[in-house]
């Protein structure tokens, strides 16, 4: 699948995305359609890591919970794959929302799950996803930070909302000189690529449904660029997981419309060291990590948390699978992703300590920056401006 602007003409596809979410709240009581999947098969890359991920759930649903959850169903949305393992996976996180999706960055990625297998995001396992996420920023507008305020402003995006002009300062204001996101402890700034990533793409959201003006539109460039400028050679961004920060900052340049094939090219030389199923926590790794490869498959479906799931030129999109394809991968070993936030913040450089356990944390929940780290279908009346992808860069 083409990484770049593959949608150019978008007024069916924007027609067609309208059906099953809402362009606003009010109008949130009709029933809404079925998922929407991709017209174009999947590349083999993202299938064989649709099929480890599903792999791992079929072996023990419980290696996936609350954030992580709501990040695999997005990422395989995008795929169109195992449908039967989304239905699951849908019925456990519509049980855990009450619990979990309480703060607006919690809400926001179950919200943006809950839009990509066409679900209602106000009533969501009887929870109004985006009334919390706008009570919640009426108080706090910033979020509790980067690590959750772009998942609360996307999802917003999704749902045809307007995002507050209080949080929209917050987000500008929260972004380095450098171009870059992240969080500060004292009065020491550090850069973090994960929520830079996923910040770029919320500021993708909010320029193209004309939120925020010339400030949003700075950040954004600034952030393209920083991001452009950090690349390494081979094509990845550094992180914690160099894997899952490529990915983020991947679908960030997706939603903007610039070339990532560089970055794609260094998922796909990752995904062959741990035997071409999933992606690797470490650089060249050779053990598949559940989370990397959770949030690498949207970037390996050449897709976005903005746009998933994506349609071909004509907005026309095909009925999921009714066959899934064959897996063959054996199931992971490490322990399972939990809820439980790491204590230790993702930095703008490689790990120099020894290795960390290997299942990435959630994030999605406000808390300090200490507490959270960044795990990871546009809709409503701006679908054809944010669906026809940024300016070409």
């Amino acid at each position: 699948m083409l990484l770049r602007t593959r949608i150019a003409a978008v007024g069916c596809a924007a027609a067609l995305l309208l059906s099953p979410v809402i362009a606003g709240s009010a109008q949130a009581q009709a029933p809404l359609a079925g998922p929407l999947v991709p017209a174009a098969a999947p590349s083999s890359q993202a299938t064989a890591a649709a099929n480890w991920i599903a792999d791992q759930w079929k072996t023990n649903p419980a290696v996936l919970s609350n954030g992580g959850l709501a990040d695999a169903i997005a990422s395989l949305s995008a795929t169109g794959l195992h449908t039967d393992v989304l239905a699951e996976m849908n019925d456990k996180l519509k049980t855990q929302a009450p619990t979990y999706a309480t703060s607006a960055g919690a809400a926001g990625k179950v919200a943006i799950a809950a839009i990509a297998l066409g679900e209602d995001p106000t009533n969501y396992g009887g929870v109004d996803l985006i009334q919390v996420i706008q009570d919640r920023l009426a108080t706090t507008p910033n979020a509790g930070g980067m690590f959750n305020l772009p998942y609360a402003v996307i999802a917003l995006v999704k749902a045809g909302e307007t995002v507050p002009q209080a949080s929209i300062d917050a987000f500008v204001n929260a972004q380095d000189s450098s171009g870059a996101f992240g969080y500060t402890l004292g009065s020491t700034f550090t850069i973090d690529v994960d929520s830079t990533g996923v910040a770029i793409t919320a500021l993708v959201g909010m320029e193209g449904s004309g939120q925020g003006g010339q400030a949003v539109t700075d950040a954004l460039d600034a952030a393209i660029a920083w991001a452009q400028g950090a690349q390494a050679a081979d094509g990845s961004w550094p992180g914690y997981s160099p894997s899952n920060a490529t990915a983020l900052v991947g679908q960030g340049l997706i939603a903007a419309g610039v070339d990532v094939s560089d970055a794609l090219a260094y998922l796909h030389d990752q995904q062959t060291k741990t035997g071409g199923a999933g992606l690797p926590s470490s650089h060249n790794g050779t053990s598949p990590n559940l989370m990397a490869t959770v949030q690498g498959l949207l970037l390996l479906a050449g897709d976005d948390l903005l746009n998933v799931p994506t349609q071909d030129d004509s907005g026309t999109s095909t009925p999921p699978a009714t066959t899934d394809a064959p897996t063959t991968t054996t199931p992971v070993t490490t322990a399972p992703v939990t809820s439980n936030p790491a204590t230790t913040p993702v930095t703008s450089t490689p790990a120099t300590t020894p290795n960390k356990p290997g299942a990435l944390p959630n994030t999605g929940a406000d808390g300090s920056p200490l507490a959270l780290l960044v795990g990871l279908g546009m809709a409503g009346t701006a679908a054809t401006a944010v669906l026809a992808r940024r300016r070409p860069r």
